[in-house]
């Protein structure tokens, strides 16, 4: 599985601004990864390797203004994990009566939930450059990410790996499957349970049942595969191939949340905004 790689929640999000807002050093550092990068280089101040090295580097630079406050301007969750931040530093550092500020933003990656990389900028328009070209280019690896999934998930199958104990790393426990089997029943199969009923069902109709994926790929957030199925009934001993197409839905942990399964692959397609 790839990391997770999206932002967290809004509440999250309000306590680290809150927590820079105020210079509280130790609710800022939860937000970092141990192995974090603090890169500040673009401002003039080096970068730093680890979340004992950003440690120290915020209690110098807070601890040097008598009074210090940063008003945030504004917060985008740019995608694919990348937040960017515009603030304004304002303070008066130790000894003097003058004031002075600072405006600049900031561009950080989060994964997990934890910052990994936090890279500041004095140019506005180049940090706001800098986190669109980033989120395209995490987009395009965790596209990838996704399309592997799905290929590895059809080679479990194809060898005949298919049994629960596979579920958890590739499935959400709330996952809904839809196929023409459920179709009959008239609701999808939900959960392990309806998995593992997917998986007897279609073993007790074909003694034969594996998919050869020909094109697959991510459309907004989602997987689609084009195959051909080739299967042979238990009863009749016929076998038969067939085009076959499915629409796969990721969680946020990369598991799979729900799978459609189509014969008629022109409906696929349309299920997910593309003409052939």
């Amino acid at each position: 599985m790839s990391d997770e790689s999206t932002t967290p929640d809004s509440v999250e999000i309000t306590r680290f601004i809150d927590a820079a807002s105020r210079g509280d050093i130790d609710l800022l550092m939860s937000f970092f990864a141990p192995d974090a990068v603090w890169v500040g280089s673009l401002s003039g101040m080096g970068s730093l390797q680890g979340a004992a090295a950003i440690r120290r580097f915020l209690d110098d630079w807070i601890g040097s203004y008598q009074e210090f406050e940063i008003e945030t301007e504004e917060v985008l969750d740019v995608g694919n994990g990348v937040m960017l931040s515009v603030s304004l530093q304002k303070g008066r550092p130790v000894g003097s009566t003058g004031y002075v500020q600072l405006r600049y933003a900031t561009v950080a990656v989060w994964v997990e939930g934890m910052i990994e990389r936090f890279t500041t900028y004095p140019d506005i328009d180049e940090a706001r450059a800098s986190a669109e070209r980033l989120a395209r280019e995490r987009g395009s690896a965790m596209s990838q990410d996704r399309v592997d999934i799905v290929l590895a998930l059809y080679e479990h199958w194809n060898a005949g790996d298919h049994g629960a104990e596979l579920f958890p790393d590739y499935f959400d426990p709330a996952i809904e499957l839809e196929s023409p089997f459920s179709a009959v029943a008239g609701e999808p199969y939900r959960g392990y349970a309806g998995m593992e009923q997917w998986v007897g069902d279609l073993d007790e109709q074909f003694s034969l049942w594996s998919i050869s994926p020909h094109e697959v790929r991510e459309i907004d957030n989602r997987v689609l595969a084009l195959t051909t199925v080739r299967a042979r009934g238990r009863a009749s001993d016929i076998t038969l191939e067939f085009p076959s197409a499915g629409v796969l839905d990721f969680g946020g942990d990369d598991r799979l949340t729900r799978i459609r399964i189509y014969l008629d692959v022109d409906e696929a397609l349309k299920a997910v905004g593309v003409e052939r």
